[in-house]
């Protein structure tokens, strides 16, 4: 009797059971885990599983909750990058308009501006995230077509589908007093 292993007590058990609580889950899951290979043939088996099963639910809920924020069309950031995209386009007009008042006419190109180097501390960003997270276009610069006489220009994210002038395309957020003192166009 004076080698028989001590039982498991409740202790363990909690650490098991407290193993399931986001966040911390894992670490107590490691625990409950090691505490339970210390005593696995007196029961610590059941405390091993309840580690096991606390860390595995751990990371399917924030495996799940990484899914519904991130991926699909509807998801949760669409409206986080669908307004950065809209701040991006403003912010990109402020630069055509400073340009078009610096050079009497609007660029060929966005690679023209001079803002529109991709230096770490550019104070304006051209690429188009309008897609969300998971799009291809954000290697890609914001669609810019000059108009054929000059005076204006066309100036779009191309949305998720990637294609100009669709309807989901993102548009810069002018008011329409900013709209008409300035080159921007809707086709």
């Amino acid at each position: 009797m004076a080698n028989e292993e001590p039982k498991v007590s409740w202790v363990e058990y909690i650490f098991g059971f407290c193993s399931f609580i986001p966040l911390v889950g894992v670490f107590l899951g490691i625990i409950s885990i090691v505490l339970g290979a210390l005593k696995f043939k007196a029961g610590g088996w059941k405390v091993v599983l309840l580690g096991i099963g606390g860390i595995l639910f751990t990371v399917c809920l924030y495996g799940a909750m990484f899914l519904f924020m991130f991926t699909g069309k509807n998801n949760m950031m669409n409206d986080m990058w669908q307004q950065m995209t809209k701040a991006n386009l403003r912010q990109c007009v402020m630069a055509l308009e400073f340009y078009h008042q610096v050079h009497g006419e609007y660029p060929a190109k966005l690679e023209d501006l001079p803002s529109a180097k991709f230096a770490p501390g550019s104070t304006v960003n051209f690429l188009d995230q309008s897609g969300g997270f998971e799009s291809h276009l954000g290697t890609q610069l914001f669609y810019y077509e000059r108009t054929t006489d000059g005076t204006g220009y066309y100036l779009l994210g191309r949305g998720e589908d990637g294609v100009p002038f669709t309807a989901d395309d993102l548009l810069p957020d002018l008011s329409p007093d900013e709209q008409a003192h300035s080159g921007f166009r809707k086709k």
